[in-house]
């Protein structure tokens, strides 16, 4: 069976190949365009993005959410830009018992239904909450480094502002003996689609990983993420693992060994 994707981006559909009863190795990705650096764009417009969200969190057998809010125990970085030292940068978590740290990000806050200043400028705000990890790339920080205690099956991650000033995402997820790795295009050049939304998740039966690099291929596109999600997934007896390749207005997905 196939499964298809729409996203709101100048694509087509991301085809995900597959058993009959589970994509055994599937990568999921949702956008929504905005044009906004102070208010988010509405719950009701985040069609693609929840999309998305649903048919990858369908495969899962369990998963745990954070979105490291205050009533989860975070504390928000109180200055921007970011001052080393301070509360809230490289936050440490626990998803339904599984711990690890976000490196080279901050949590930042912002009032529920705002974007932009005075907290965080350019369109970036919370999907779920009043809480967002920020994250911190320069050239000489390629990288956010998100590790877990133990090996996942599955990674989920809502993006905002991500791609809107030429900046292809890149994201690696790292296991034992291989890796993952994707490039999700630019969605504008000069912010033309500041604010926008993504849900990136990928999972596949029999590849482990215990750390996720997230960069950008420019430094100046800052961005951020919510709703952190990692998981197991339902298994499929006697359905071989198929990696599924997307091809989506230039989506490059490689396998690395070694």
């Amino acid at each position: 069976m196939r499964r298809c994707v729409a996203i709101a981006a100048p694509c087509a559909l991301l085809a995900l190949a597959g058993s009959a009863n589970l994509a055994q190795a599937a990568m999921f990705l949702g956008i929504d365009l905005h044009n906004s650096d102070t208010t988010p764009l509405p719950m009701e417009e985040r069609v693609n993005c929840t999309g998305a969200w649903n048919e990858f969190s369908a495969l899962l057998a369990s998963y745990s959410v954070t979105s490291f809010e205050p009533e989860e125990g975070y504390t928000a970085h109180p200055h921007f830009p970011f001052q080393p030292g301070g509360v809230g940068l490289d936050p440490e978590f626990n998803l339904g018992g599984v711990t690890g740290r976000v490196s080279n990000a901050v949590i930042r806050h912002q009032a529920e239904g705002t974007a932009g200043p005075p907290h965080d400028p350019s369109g970036r705000y919370p999907t779920h909450g009043v809480h967002y990890i920020g994250a911190i790339i320069t050239d000489s920080i390629p990288h956010m480094t998100i590790e877990f205690d133990e090996p996942q099956e599955a990674f989920g991650i809502w993006g905002i502002d991500v791609g809107d000033f030429g900046g292809d995402l890149l994201i690696t997820l790292v296991g034992a003996d291989d890796q993952r790795h994707f490039e999700i295009p630019a969605i504008s050049t000069n912010s033309e689609f500041t604010g926008s939304i993504m849900f990136f998740g990928f999972a596949e039966a029999g590849f482990e990983f215990s750390s996720v690099l997230i960069g950008n291929s420019n430094p100046e596109d800052i961005f951020a993420f919510d709703e952190l999600t990692v998981g197991r997934i339902i298994p499929a007896p006697g359905a071989g693992a198929t990696l599924a390749l997307a091809s989506i207005a230039g989506l490059r997905l490689r396998r690395r060994s070694g």
